[in-house]
């Protein structure tokens, strides 16, 4: 029910606001990357943060990138970067040049490492894109759509938008796919998402075969394995591209801190979670992969058995509080 915010260019309003509980975030500049319109500078996008932070300090701010790399002038600028994926499908022009290409989906986990590291220690926020402009002709499967989400879990972004570009576009049967794939994805998340938040990012995976992109989180007691499905073609001009995946089998090896326990491994679906026929030696773990439409995602580490304590000594304090 929250909403974004666009940018204002009155003041007035942005100080008229600052405890509105409707707005989510405070949009600063719209993919500046695309353009050099004066307001989109970084000086000025830098400017406005500074103005704005002191009009409406509830909000966090940020920006909102295509693809072009300008990600090291700006990446520094706001409290939360955003990074539209709807151009893994929409035409995505050259920077300096009239010429359209098509961006890959690597490029979600390479633009995320930027913004990483841009960002740091502040949060970082990415939009995957469930349904494009129709201008575009196109829209990612919802494989594309998943892939790209996990690949910027494993760049390290804190939180996702799911962004729709009109909410005609929610009914649609073409988009259909999509809009299911992504609580799917959510219900994976929110089982690990105490790692995913609060972990660290490593590159300590490994795969049996390039198809096959992999990398982890670790937490305090367990640690979370990313793997997906890199194999696909495009076929088609960028402004009408058609995308095709493949499947793909090979293993994952892991190296687990030796804080974690290798004890237990599983595998992280929708509905919970799964067994799997892993090798441990030591503190290296090795996990069978086969991957088609969607990526996969494990845990190492001993599972938590021991039930939260019920909380006692509540008191009513007034109508509609609690007090503990």
């Amino acid at each position: 029910s929250q909403t974004n915010a666009p940018r204002s260019a009155d003041p007035a309003t942005v100080a008229a606001q600052p405890g509105n509980p409707g707005i989510r975030s405070r949009l600063l500049s719209y993919e500046p990357d695309l353009g050099d319109e004066p307001e989109d500078t970084s000086a000025a996008v830098a400017a406005r943060v500074d103005e704005y932070r002191q009009l409406d300090p509830t909000h966090p701010m940020w920006v909102n990138f295509a693809m072009q790399r300008k990600f090291n002038e700006y990446g520094q600028v706001p409290d939360i970067t955003g990074h539209d994926h709807y151009v893994v499908c929409a035409p995505n022009a050259i920077a300096g040049s009239n010429w359209a290409r098509l961006a890959e989906m690597p490029e979600a986990l390479d633009y995320t490492d930027v913004l990483k590291d841009n960002t740091e220690p502040l949060p970082m926020w990415i939009w995957p894109q469930l349904a494009a402009s129709s201008a575009w002709n196109c829209q990612p499967d919802a494989w594309a759509v998943s892939t790209q989400f996990w690949l910027s879990v494993m760049g390290g972004a804190d939180g996702f938008n799911w962004f729709v570009w009109n909410s005609d576009y929610l009914g649609d049967p073409k988009y259909a796919a999509a809009m299911a794939q992504a609580p799917r994805d959510v219900q994976v998340v929110r089982q690990v998402r105490d790692v995913l938040t609060y972990g660290e990012v490593e590159r300590s995976s490994t795969s049996s075969t390039p198809y096959i992109e992999t990398r982890t989180s670790v937490g305090e007691e367990r640690q979370v394995v990313v793997a997906c499905n890199l194999k696909y073609t495009v076929d088609g001009p960028p402004w009408f591209p058609t995308y095709r995946n493949y499947p793909v089998d090979g293993s994952v090896t892991v190296d687990v801190p030796d804080w974690v326990s290798t004890s237990t491994v599983r595998r992280v679906t929708p509905t919970g979670t799964e067994s799997v026929a892993a090798t441990v030696s030591g503190q290296s773990v090795t996990l069978p992969v086969s991957l088609d439409e969607e990526c996969a995602v494990f845990t190492i580490g001993s599972p938590d058995t021991v039930a939260p304590v019920a909380p006692t000594g509540l008191t009513r304090a007034e109508s509609d509080t609690l007090a503990w």
